[in-house]
């Protein structure tokens, strides 16, 4: 009795989350909902242990009853920790799959042709799972997809191949998608899944990629770089590969691939390349730092010419690595630069005072924001910067950055 309903969103917690499904099956009649656009919100239990059950069961058996058809949004919530970047710990084996394995293996066979939004986030998702999603997008079912978000999950190689296996030998591809999530999962074991999805055109709107965590490494680096020199990048906006270990050569191969492309990377706006927390992988790894002269490089050929956050905290960045940069931004105005992140380096005063001596008073002349996120800020930082700005220099800066 609710036919002038058209658009409907609701969250599938607990009881009331159960009864909503029930109903959604409920009656003889194989009839389905009139609604043209249905989002639901899924939410983690109170207690960290991930999809209830029933719900995980209800959503499927809706799934397969063909009364979800509408679905536009699906959408895993994690209130506890929205935001947290850690790498999983699998609880169960692939071979026994999650609680999320019945939701995938109906799924894969479902065609959901307004399905534009996919985050299964801390879903508890295997490799088996992310094989049968890749059937599901083999076979055409979510033409309209646009946004895929598979972070905090257990998955790696076989997962990865699974999904951008998919992703190549699906007749249109995912035309629609702008943007993938795959952070704090094992994701880097399958670089070479995600970049020959890339390189066959098959997700040519591509706007934002989120690669946190991923323990992307060198080779993971070389992989993505052949993508941007074949010019299969050209409209992303963002890229995050902050919490990984690459260092000089996958820093060299990437940004060497960058600079020789044609187009380079005409689009891109957001660039993380901090390294991992001291608490997370580690700390004192490779990291990107190392590489910081083919990043410089890329810079002065102008191949991000829309850059405007350029995060490099935590990257073993060196006296020697501020030099480079200092004279890069010194020879280039780079105004489209607005956040320069450079917290928690190993280079000392020397290295400040060479950055900013090679800058001109017009150059970097809209940054805004240069972030010190140490619990104390030396003096010395203080002072080098405030000299700069009575010299003329960063002339935008926020004195609170």
């Amino acid at each position: 009795g609710l036919e002038f309903i058209r658009s409907l969103e609701t969250d599938l917690e607990g009881q009331p989350g159960l009864e909503f499904l029930r109903g959604v099956m409920s009656g003889t009649a194989p009839k389905k909902p009139s609604w043209e656009e249905l989002t639901l919100l899924v939410c983690t239990m109170d207690d960290g242990g991930g999809i209830d059950t029933e719900i995980w069961t209800a959503l499927s058996d809706a799934l397969d009853m063909g009364r979800l058809s509408s679905l536009h949004t699906l959408s895993f919530i994690n209130a506890e920790h929205p935001e947290e970047f850690k790498l999983p710990v699998s609880q169960i084996s692939d071979a026994e799959g999650g609680a999320g394995s019945q939701f995938c293996e109906v799924f894969r066979g479902v065609s959901l042709p307004v399905l534009s939004k996919v985050s299964l986030d801390c879903a508890g998702l295997t490799d088996r799972d992310l094989v049968w999603l890749g059937e599901g997008i083999r076979a055409g079912k979510y033409p309209q997809l646009a946004e895929l978000s598979l972070c905090n999950n257990n998955f790696g190689r076989a997962g990865m191949e699974g999904v951008f296996g998919g992703v190549r030998e699906a007749e249109g591809g995912l035309p629609c998608l702008y943007e993938l999530g795959l952070e704090c999962s094992f994701a880097g074991e399958g670089a070479a899944s995600l970049a020959g999805a890339l390189r066959s055109g098959k997700m040519p709107g591509l706007r934002q990629l989120r690669l946190r965590y991923t323990e992307w490494d060198d080779e993971g680096m070389r992989m993505l770089g052949e993508a941007v020199r074949e010019g299969h990048m050209t409209r992303l906006e963002a890229m995050f590969l902050g919490g990984n270990t690459f260092g000089r050569e996958g820093m060299d191969a990437f940004f060497g691939a960058v600079s020789a492309s044609e187009k380079g990377f005409p689009s891109l706006q957001q660039l993380d390349l901090s390294g991992p927390s001291e608490s997370d992988l580690g700390g004192g790894a490779d990291a990107a730092g190392e590489g910081i002269a083919a990043l410089s490089q890329s810079l002065r050929l102008e191949k991000m010419p829309c850059i405007s956050d350029l995060g490099l905290s935590n990257c073993g960045l060196t006296n020697e690595g501020m030099r480079l940069l200092g004279e890069v931004f010194g020879e280039k105005d780079t105004q489209s630069l607005t956040e320069l992140d450079l917290s928690h380096n190993p280079f000392d005063e020397e290295g400040l005072t060479s950055f900013l001596q090679a800058l001109q008073p017009q150059s970097l002349p809209n940054l805004k924001r240069l972030p010190w996120t140490e619990a104390s800020v030396p003096t010395w930082k203080k002072e080098l910067i405030m000299n700069a700005k009575r010299a003329g220099k960063l002339r935008s800066l926020k004195s609170s950055s």
